[in-house]
């Protein structure tokens, strides 16, 4: 089960660098020496979905000019003229910490497709010395794709300043493979405009799931067609667009989802009935269709044109809102918690984890190019660049808060006061563990079916699928 990483237990699980890795693992790491190149004989198999990289190592002193290609990493683009702050940030530290390296990025995609790149280039031999991603770091981990970070991390002091949840879901059975160039949290989204017209107080925020649901009946009904209560994002579109919402709520309800050290599905967890039936009954108070249309940005807008009042909003929400002229109207807060309790917590989104390959040939200029986005000469540039992501440290977020608006203040207080997380990474049959629970979620929105009995269905697809993998 899903819990809390604090600061001391991710220090203390991310230390032990080594001792939670099986046998395979230890036999595939690169042997790593001060100004080497690491020169690597790859023989892999494919066993199902598991890629087994076995390596005859070789170091050899470094020569010439050093070039590191990177996957997905599109603020190292200079086309990408908003972050040319942060670009060149980097690349005056490069100049004395990395002087004969140049990294070039390549656009791989993101989510399914970088994935499925990733996996190409471990089985031909193709992978780049970087990746970013944010949903599929733990089971690559485990097969020995990544370059182990903490010894070099704890090392050059940047542990210590490492928000931990952020950083949960690049920290594999102890030891942490990425590190977070940006992040983004969930909050609560609220048009007060639609309340008022409704004949509610407009100053009043849900804090409870009941409140919740008052309001948007209420609304729903004082709206007779022309506006609603919520705006929910369905089983429909991004595979996990709606589940990452959702799963917002069961954090809070502490029902993780998973058990087994979050290894495992945990579906038919009793706690998350009470999640999937508060789901069922605010979806009721949703315009007709709207869950169910695949446009996300459909969805996201409805509460900034006056069509709905609540909503999950992330950060970049209040983009959104400008576009409608509502940045100054929309409310953000806390999700609002189950009555019998539960816990402030929220989900990290837009997580851009930066790793590096156990098969670069370069492993301590990589390492040493990780580092350096989490310097403050860097982060600093984090917010300006895209008027809301976080610094993913705890001195880059301290050094932001005096610049960031104040709509987006509660977003970047969750990052220290809540219990931030992120979704569960199933070691295998990714995709057909969350398409058999999008289903589950289809059923339960369009049915009355009883829950446990959708619940116990999930549950037994999802193993399936892993078994199958």
């Amino acid at each position: 089960m899903a819990m809390q990483v604090t600061r001391r237990d991710f220090l203390r699980r991310a230390g032990v660098a080594g001792a939670g890795l099986t046998a395979m693992l230890a036999g595939c790491q690169p042997a790593v020496v001060k100004e080497t190149v690491v020169v690597e004989k790859e023989v892999e198999k494919v066993v199902k979905e598991t890629v087994v990289v076995e390596k005859i190592v070789e170091a050899v002193p470094t020569r010439g000019p050093i070039q590191l290609v990177s996957w997905s990493l599109g603020y190292m683009n200079p086309e990408q003229v908003q972050w040319k702050p942060w670009q060149d940030a980097v690349l005056e530290i490069m100049k004395d910490k990395l002087p004969d390296v140049t990294v070039v990025n390549r656009d791989m995609g993101w989510d399914e497709v970088l994935r499925q790149n990733l996996v190409t280039g471990l089985l031909g031999g193709t992978a780049p010395d970087l990746i970013v991603n944010e949903s599929f770091i733990q089971p690559y981990a485990r097969m020995g794709a990544y370059l182990p970070l903490t010894d070099a991390l704890t090392e050059a002091g940047i542990m210590d300043n490492l928000i931990p949840g952020v950083h949960e879901n690049a920290l594999t059975d102890g030891v942490l493979y990425g590190v977070s160039v940006h992040v983004a949290t969930f909050a609560f989204g609220s048009n007060p405009q639609v309340a008022e017209k409704a004949g509610l107080d407009p100053n009043e925020f849900p804090t409870t799931w009941s409140q919740l649901l008052e309001r948007c009946a209420a609304i729903t009904k004082a709206g007779n067609g022309e506006y609603y209560g919520y705006a929910m994002q369905g089983p429909v579109g991004f595979l996990v667009g709606g589940i990452m919402r959702w799963y917002v709520y069961a954090r809070c309800a502490n029902a993780p989802m998973c058990k087994n050290n979050c290894m495992d599905p945990y579906f038919d967890d009793p706690k998350l009935e009470k999640v999937l039936w508060f789901l069922r009954e605010i979806n009721r108070y949703t315009p007709p269709g709207l869950t169910f249309d695949p446009d996300q940005e459909r969805v996201y807008h409805q509460m900034h044109q006056g069509k709905t009042a609540y909503q999950v909003a992330w950060n970049g929400d209040l983009n959104r809102a400008r576009q409608h002229g509502m940045e100054n109207v929309v409310q953000y807060g806390l999700v609002p918690l189950p009555d019998e309790g539960g816990t402030n917590a929220s989900v990290t989104v837009g997580n851009l984890i930066l790793l590096g390959l156990s098969g670069t040939k370069h492993p301590a200029e990589a390492t040493e190019f990780i580092k350096i986005v989490t310097m403050d000469e860097v982060t600093d540039f984090v917010y300006p660049s895209s008027g809301f992501w976080s610094p993913s440290t705890y001195s880059g977020l301290q050094r932001t808060l005096p610049k960031i608006d104040p709509q987006l203040k509660v977003h970047f207080d969750i990052l220290q006061n809540a219990d931030v997380g992120a979704m569960p990474q199933w070691p295998k049959a990714v995709d057909k563990v969350w398409a058999a629970f999008n289903d589950m979620m289809t059923k339960l929105f369009t049915t009355e079916e009883p829950i446990p009995q959708l619940q116990a269905e999930v549950q037994q697809a999802a193993e399936a699928a892993i078994v199958e993998a």
